[in-house]
């Protein structure tokens, strides 16, 4: 199934992409966040990141369906 992942802030640079569509089988977004970390490397885990999934804010555990757009949102500071 093909899941559209959206990245924000510190996420985005780290991957250099704004978005990516993936290929996987049976994920919740926590296991999608965890396989993504391995690959990119990013310097914060899932307890400082909030999770969308189409566009609404989700527990981790949600599992993902076909079609779905997650979004992994880390925190934002402003001035």
């Amino acid at each position: 199934m093909t899941i559209k992942i959206k990245y924000f802030a510190s996420l985005r640079e780290v991957a250099q992409k704004e978005e990516e569509v993936l290929s996987y089988e049976g994920l919740s977004a926590l296991e999608l966040f965890q396989d993504l970390h391995k690959k990119y490397h990013f310097p914060l885990t899932e307890e400082f990141i909030k999770v969308a999934i189409n566009e609404t804010y989700q527990d981790w555990n949600t599992p993902l369906k076909k079609g779905d757009t997650v979004a992994f949102i880390p925190p934002v500071a402003g001035g």
